[in-house]
Protein backbone atom coordinates (compact mmCIF):
# COMPACT_ATOMS: atom_id res chain seq x y z
CA UNK A 1 0.00 0.00 0.00
CA UNK A 2 2.87 2.46 -0.29
CA UNK A 3 1.60 2.92 -3.70
CA UNK A 4 -1.82 4.27 -5.65
CA UNK A 5 -4.22 0.66 -6.62
CA UNK A 6 -3.14 -0.22 -9.85
CA UNK A 7 -6.88 -0.80 -11.86
CA UNK A 8 -6.84 -4.60 -11.07
CA UNK A 9 -6.18 -3.79 -7.32
CA UNK A 10 -9.28 -1.07 -7.59
CA UNK A 11 -11.47 -3.44 -8.91
CA UNK A 12 -10.70 -6.22 -6.25
CA UNK A 13 -11.21 -3.59 -3.60
CA UNK A 14 -14.82 -2.39 -5.07
CA UNK A 15 -15.64 -6.11 -5.14
CA UNK A 16 -14.95 -6.60 -1.66
CA UNK A 17 -16.32 -3.13 -0.77
CA UNK A 18 -19.96 -4.34 -2.21
CA UNK A 19 -19.39 -7.70 -0.22
CA UNK A 20 -19.08 -6.10 2.92
CA UNK A 21 -22.38 -3.73 2.10
CA UNK A 22 -24.26 -6.77 0.97
CA UNK A 23 -23.82 -8.14 4.30
CA UNK A 24 -24.36 -5.39 6.26
CA UNK A 25 -28.13 -5.92 5.29
CA UNK A 26 -31.37 -4.71 7.98
CA UNK A 27 -31.61 -8.25 8.39
CA UNK A 28 -28.14 -8.79 10.17
CA UNK A 29 -28.05 -5.34 12.05
CA UNK A 30 -24.91 -5.03 11.17
CA UNK A 31 -23.81 -1.29 10.53
CA UNK A 32 -19.90 -1.44 10.07
CA UNK A 33 -17.84 -4.86 9.15
CA UNK A 34 -13.96 -4.04 9.46
CA UNK A 35 -11.58 -6.15 7.40
CA UNK A 36 -8.21 -6.29 8.54
CA UNK A 37 -4.44 -7.77 6.86
CA UNK A 38 -2.22 -7.45 9.52
CA UNK A 39 0.49 -9.20 7.23
CA UNK A 40 -0.45 -6.46 4.80
CA UNK A 41 -0.64 -3.84 7.20
CA UNK A 42 -4.19 -2.43 5.86
CA UNK A 43 -7.75 -2.44 6.96
CA UNK A 44 -10.90 -1.86 4.84
CA UNK A 45 -14.23 -0.71 6.26
CA UNK A 46 -17.26 1.63 5.32
CA UNK A 47 -14.73 5.16 5.44
CA UNK A 48 -12.59 3.24 2.65
CA UNK A 49 -9.24 1.59 2.44
CA UNK A 50 -6.51 2.82 5.19
CA UNK A 51 -2.83 1.86 6.41
CA UNK A 52 -3.10 0.37 9.97
CA UNK A 53 0.39 2.19 11.03
CA UNK A 54 -1.25 5.82 9.69
CA UNK A 55 -3.85 5.24 10.99
CA UNK A 56 -2.26 4.40 14.59
CA UNK A 57 0.16 7.49 14.06
CA UNK A 58 -2.87 10.00 13.39
CA UNK A 59 -4.89 8.66 16.95
CA UNK A 60 -1.75 9.40 18.94
CA UNK A 61 -1.46 13.19 18.15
Amino acid sequence: MAEPLNPDQFQLYNQVQQELNYLQTFDTDLSNITLVSKMEDWYMNNSGLFIMSQAKTKKKR
